[in-house]
Protein backbone atom coordinates (compact mmCIF):
# COMPACT_ATOMS: atom_id res chain seq x y z
CA UNK A 1 0.00 0.00 0.00
CA UNK A 2 1.28 3.21 -1.20
CA UNK A 3 1.77 6.40 1.81
CA UNK A 4 2.48 9.44 0.80
CA UNK A 5 4.07 10.27 4.36
CA UNK A 6 6.82 7.33 3.87
CA UNK A 7 9.94 8.65 2.52
CA UNK A 8 11.98 5.34 2.48
CA UNK A 9 15.18 4.81 4.82
CA UNK A 10 17.19 7.40 6.29
CA UNK A 11 21.03 7.83 4.92
CA UNK A 12 23.84 8.32 7.35
CA UNK A 13 27.22 9.55 6.94
CA UNK A 14 28.94 7.63 4.58
CA UNK A 15 26.19 6.78 2.77
CA UNK A 16 24.05 3.59 4.20
CA UNK A 17 20.83 3.50 4.80
CA UNK A 18 20.37 3.44 8.71
CA UNK A 19 18.39 0.25 8.49
CA UNK A 20 20.95 -1.53 6.76
CA UNK A 21 24.51 -2.17 8.10
CA UNK A 22 27.39 -1.88 6.54
CA UNK A 23 28.46 -5.52 4.76
CA UNK A 24 31.48 -6.36 5.81
CA UNK A 25 33.59 -9.81 5.00
CA UNK A 26 34.64 -11.86 7.83
CA UNK A 27 35.79 -15.11 7.87
CA UNK A 28 34.67 -17.87 10.35
CA UNK A 29 36.82 -20.69 10.50
CA UNK A 30 34.34 -24.19 10.88
CA UNK A 31 34.76 -25.78 13.66
CA UNK A 32 37.10 -29.07 14.38
CA UNK A 33 35.36 -32.63 13.16
CA UNK A 34 37.57 -33.97 16.63
CA UNK A 35 37.57 -32.70 20.17
CA UNK A 36 40.60 -30.53 20.61
CA UNK A 37 44.03 -31.53 20.88
CA UNK A 38 43.06 -35.48 19.40
CA UNK A 39 45.77 -36.57 17.10
CA UNK A 40 44.71 -37.97 13.77
CA UNK A 41 46.68 -40.48 12.28
CA UNK A 42 46.25 -42.05 8.74
CA UNK A 43 46.09 -45.93 8.19
CA UNK A 44 49.35 -46.98 7.09
CA UNK A 45 48.51 -48.19 3.78
CA UNK A 46 47.61 -44.25 2.69
CA UNK A 47 50.90 -43.02 4.30
CA UNK A 48 53.95 -41.67 1.69
CA UNK A 49 56.25 -44.76 1.33
CA UNK A 50 53.49 -47.51 2.14
CA UNK A 51 54.38 -50.75 0.95
CA UNK A 52 51.22 -52.15 -0.99
CA UNK A 53 51.19 -48.78 -3.23
CA UNK A 54 53.46 -46.30 -3.21
CA UNK A 55 55.02 -46.39 -6.85
CA UNK A 56 53.28 -49.46 -7.58
CA UNK A 57 49.68 -48.21 -8.14
CA UNK A 58 49.01 -46.06 -11.55
CA UNK A 59 45.74 -44.41 -10.01
CA UNK A 60 44.14 -44.55 -13.47
CA UNK A 61 43.81 -48.25 -12.91
CA UNK A 62 41.75 -50.27 -9.84
CA UNK A 63 44.05 -50.81 -6.86
CA UNK A 64 42.97 -53.95 -6.28
CA UNK A 65 41.73 -56.97 -8.31
CA UNK A 66 38.39 -58.22 -7.64
CA UNK A 67 36.00 -58.13 -4.58
CA UNK A 68 36.16 -62.27 -4.68
CA UNK A 69 39.84 -62.09 -3.41
CA UNK A 70 39.74 -59.19 -0.85
CA UNK A 71 42.92 -57.78 0.63
CA UNK A 72 42.68 -57.47 4.20
CA UNK A 73 43.38 -53.66 4.39
CA UNK A 74 40.98 -52.30 2.42
CA UNK A 75 38.35 -52.52 5.12
CA UNK A 76 40.29 -50.69 7.90
CA UNK A 77 39.51 -47.07 8.90
CA UNK A 78 41.19 -44.20 6.56
CA UNK A 79 41.77 -42.28 10.02
CA UNK A 80 42.34 -43.30 13.80
CA UNK A 81 40.07 -41.90 15.18
CA UNK A 82 37.74 -42.97 12.45
CA UNK A 83 36.19 -40.07 10.45
CA UNK A 84 32.96 -40.17 8.39
CA UNK A 85 33.85 -37.95 5.65
CA UNK A 86 37.56 -36.63 4.36
CA UNK A 87 38.80 -34.08 2.36
CA UNK A 88 41.70 -34.64 0.01
CA UNK A 89 43.09 -32.02 -2.67
CA UNK A 90 46.20 -32.43 -5.07
CA UNK A 91 47.95 -29.99 -7.31
CA UNK A 92 49.24 -32.59 -9.97
CA UNK A 93 46.02 -32.98 -11.66
CA UNK A 94 43.83 -31.40 -14.60
CA UNK A 95 42.04 -28.43 -13.71
CA UNK A 96 38.92 -30.43 -12.63
CA UNK A 97 40.93 -32.13 -9.83
CA UNK A 98 43.33 -29.01 -9.15
CA UNK A 99 40.09 -26.64 -8.05
CA UNK A 100 37.73 -29.02 -6.71
CA UNK A 101 39.19 -31.19 -3.56
CA UNK A 102 37.36 -34.61 -3.69
CA UNK A 103 34.85 -35.28 -0.46
CA UNK A 104 35.21 -39.06 0.82
CA UNK A 105 32.35 -40.74 2.23
CA UNK A 106 31.94 -44.49 3.42
CA UNK A 107 30.77 -46.10 0.40
CA UNK A 108 28.46 -48.26 3.10
CA UNK A 109 26.55 -45.41 4.36
CA UNK A 110 27.02 -45.17 7.37
CA UNK A 111 30.34 -45.83 9.65
CA UNK A 112 34.25 -44.91 9.23
CA UNK A 113 35.60 -43.75 5.63
CA UNK A 114 37.71 -46.95 4.94
CA UNK A 115 40.63 -47.39 2.61
CA UNK A 116 38.63 -48.90 0.12
CA UNK A 117 36.83 -45.86 -0.32
CA UNK A 118 39.80 -43.43 -0.49
CA UNK A 119 41.25 -45.81 -3.02
CA UNK A 120 38.09 -46.02 -5.19
CA UNK A 121 37.54 -42.35 -4.48
CA UNK A 122 40.70 -41.33 -6.20
CA UNK A 123 40.76 -43.67 -8.69
CA UNK A 124 37.14 -42.88 -10.09
CA UNK A 125 38.93 -38.94 -10.07
CA UNK A 126 41.71 -39.40 -12.35
CA UNK A 127 38.63 -41.73 -14.58
CA UNK A 128 37.22 -38.08 -15.57
CA UNK A 129 40.48 -36.98 -16.41
CA UNK A 130 39.53 -37.57 -20.81
CA UNK A 131 41.44 -34.45 -22.10
CA UNK A 132 44.67 -34.07 -20.65
CA UNK A 133 47.32 -36.56 -22.29
CA UNK A 134 48.67 -39.64 -19.83
CA UNK A 135 52.03 -37.57 -20.17
CA UNK A 136 51.25 -34.59 -19.28
CA UNK A 137 50.01 -35.20 -15.76
CA UNK A 138 51.46 -37.38 -12.83
CA UNK A 139 49.51 -40.69 -12.07
CA UNK A 140 51.47 -42.96 -9.62
CA UNK A 141 50.80 -42.61 -5.98
CA UNK A 142 52.38 -41.38 -3.51
CA UNK A 143 50.76 -41.18 -0.22
CA UNK A 144 48.53 -38.68 1.46
CA UNK A 145 49.71 -35.62 3.71
CA UNK A 146 48.19 -34.06 6.15
CA UNK A 147 47.71 -30.30 4.50
CA UNK A 148 49.69 -27.83 6.27
CA UNK A 149 47.05 -25.34 5.56
CA UNK A 150 43.97 -26.52 6.69
CA UNK A 151 43.06 -28.77 9.49
CA UNK A 152 41.56 -32.33 8.82
CA UNK A 153 42.15 -32.36 5.54
CA UNK A 154 45.07 -34.49 3.15
CA UNK A 155 46.93 -33.95 -0.31
CA UNK A 156 47.33 -36.63 -2.40
CA UNK A 157 50.57 -36.56 -3.37
CA UNK A 158 51.60 -38.58 -7.03
CA UNK A 159 55.09 -39.34 -8.59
Amino acid sequence: MYSPTWQGPTSIAGGFPSSLPPFRRRFIPLPPLLPWNTELRLDPVLEPKSAPLTRMWDIRTAAYLNEATPLPWLGNPATTPALTSMVIHTSHLAVNLKETPMVVFPAAGGGPVTVKDILDNVHAAAALITSTPPTADLFTWAGLEASKYETQEWVLKLI
